[in-house]
């Protein structure tokens, strides 16, 4: 019996939904979903309610076993266990001729609709009777004929959300867990603004209207503080953004794979993928043209740098260090968010008496880097040295810890263990939460996330030091490979001459001699560093 029980996940209060799957096979599963609060728990209780008693009676459509997923009762290899109820093919003599004569025959596989409207429309000579109507509501079989085609009929037209069970079904044995999941989630989005609409009613002006509507889906629409609301509700909230490019066309390739599986089946009354058409990648361009340049980073200027250090020394060090470490560390080395997160205690070393980074690709560890030109050995700022950064590294060595940041690493989690990475907890810590205090400008928030800091040391370079007396090749031994983005500020600030690609590592002694010019004249004196770990 479906019911609601207080609970304590992560030593916080929640509210575990506790229900019954009966499957088909006979078994039975007990399953369990956690909300922070009674009235969501309440809420989905009902659904939970519905699918206890559906599944017990076998009586579940394909609309509700995708409502159930939406809702978060029903994870895909749950789902995939309730197949869609098909009915064969009556093959009497009359039935035998309204198949033939249906145009596009391939497989024997129509909706129930199209049938029954050419059965009710049948003169005396195809001796289709009464009976035989009956009969084939009832899923009745009739005498074989050689030369019609096998196959199953529906009951009724097919909905969205039954072509997804089947498109998944085909694919599960292909797609890895996560690979699976992420098309769940974009399905999920489609369903939610199309509805589990019929498939053969799927054409260009339905896709127009959800091109426009995906293009205005909210980015945060699963968290707890938009999942109650509606959608134009979520696009007037103070936290909304619209899906990334990146997630709008993943979704839409998606989509296209779906609809050129439906096509291809012959089934569904799908014409053909009309997410292929030209119109949709002259938008796509457009929106993504658009979205880059409203989100192009920005290095952080003199007052920003102020208030990270301001912030910093408001970290639990002791409980939090990699919070404190990881942005100084970006700050005055120009390293990436993965490559700081992902260094282990060996990874800082001495070469030839000075101190260094050591930035590689070990498959053993999982730690990876951008480009071949990015593995590199550079070596640490003297700040970062004056505020004790190695007396923190040699207390990680007596604690036995192979990596400074034991807490950062993602796998920790369940969610986030097929991706084995080092560093997504810690960005969104940074970039959801802490970058609020640190850039106060809500407009420029938004291009200004962690990854600006790599572009603020960048840019230190080019804006303070006279170009007679820059080292272009040590500031580019020490960034390593630039994105595309970053060559473009750097070719500007040189006026025209090309950014060079060194791929042999300089000596760290030279590069140390470019990297002490970097001061940005920041009071450190908040850090309260350095402390004993």
């Amino acid at each position: 019996m479906a019911a609601i029980y207080p609970h304590k996940k992560g030593g916080h209060k929640v509210f575990q939904v506790r229900f019954t799957l009966y499957l088909p096979d006979g078994s039975r599963k007990t399953l369990y979903r956690y909300r922070r609060t009674r009235a969501e728990a309440s809420k989905l209780l009902i659904g939970a309610e519905h699918l206890e008693n559906g599944s017990r009676g076998s009586s579940l459509s394909p609309a509700e076993i995708a409502q159930a997923q939406h809702d978060g009762l029903l994870k895909p290899k749950d789902a995939m266990k309730f197949p869609t109820m098909l009915m064969p093919v009556p093959q009497s003599t009359g039935v035998r001729k309204v198949i033939e004569l249906h145009a596009g025959d391939r497989t024997g596989k129509w909706s129930a609709g199209k049938v029954l409207e050419f059965l009710q429309g049948a003169d005396a000579e195809q001796q289709i009777t009464q009976e035989m109507l009956v009969g084939l509501l009832q899923r009745l079989v009739g005498d074989s004929a050689a030369g019609v085609p096998s196959g199953s009929l529906p009951l009724e037209r097919r909905r969205l959300s039954t072509l997804i069970l089947s498109y998944t079904e085909a694919h599960r044995e292909i797609w890895r867990f996560r690979t699976a999941q992420k098309p769940q989630e974009h399905f999920g989005k489609v369903l939610e603004l199309l509805g589990d609409v019929y498939t053969d009613a799927i054409n260009q002006d339905m896709l127009d209207w959800l091109f426009h509507e995906l293009a205005r889906y909210p980015k945060w629409r699963n968290h707890s503080h938009l999942q109650s609301l509606t959608l134009e509700e979520c696009r007037s909230h103070p936290d909304y953004q619209p899906l990334s490019t990146t997630t709008f066309t993943a979704i839409w390739e998606a989509l296209g794979g779906l609809l050129t599986y439906g096509a291809e089946n012959g089934e569904y009354g799908i014409d053909r993928n009309f997410c292929g058409n030209k119109i949709f990648s002259v938008k796509k361009r457009v929106m993504a043209k658009a979205q880059k340049k409203a989100s192009r980073r920005l290095p952080y200027d003199a007052a920003d740098v102020q208030r990270l250090i301001d912030q910093l020394g408001t970290v639990r060090k002791k409980e939090n260090p990699h919070k404190l470490w990881i942005p100084l560390i970006a700050l005055f080395s120009g390293m990436r968010q993965g490559e700081i997160c992902q260094l282990f205690c060996d990874d800082i070393m001495t070469v030839n008496g000075v101190p260094c980074f050591r930035i590689r690709t070990c498959q053993e560890r999982k730690q990876g880097v951008k480009t071949e030109q990015s593995q590199r050995t550079i070596p640490i700022h003297p700040v970062l040295l004056q505020l004790g950064f190695l007396e923190f590294i040699e207390s990680r060595r007596r604690l036995r810890y192979d990596r400074p940041w034991q807490n950062v690493r993602s796998s920790a989690i369940e969610y986030y263990a097929p991706l084995d990475t080092y560093g997504n907890l810690f960005e969104k810590w940074y970039n959801r939460t802490f970058r609020r205090d640190v850039i106060l400008d809500e407009k420029l928030r938004k291009q200004k996330p962690f990854h600006s800091l790599r572009h603020t040391f960048i840019n230190w370079f080019f804006q303070n030091v006279p170009s007679q007396e820059r080292d272009n090749a040590a500031v580019k031994g020490l960034a390593g490979h630039l994105e595309t983005e970053e060559q473009k500020m750097v070719t500007a600030m040189l006026k025209g001459i090309s950014w060079e690609v060194y791929s042999q590592s300089l000596n760290p002694a030279r590069l140390l001699e470019t990297l002490s010019l970097l001061d940005y004249g920041a009071d450190l004196s908040p850090l309260k560093l350095p402390m004993s770990w």
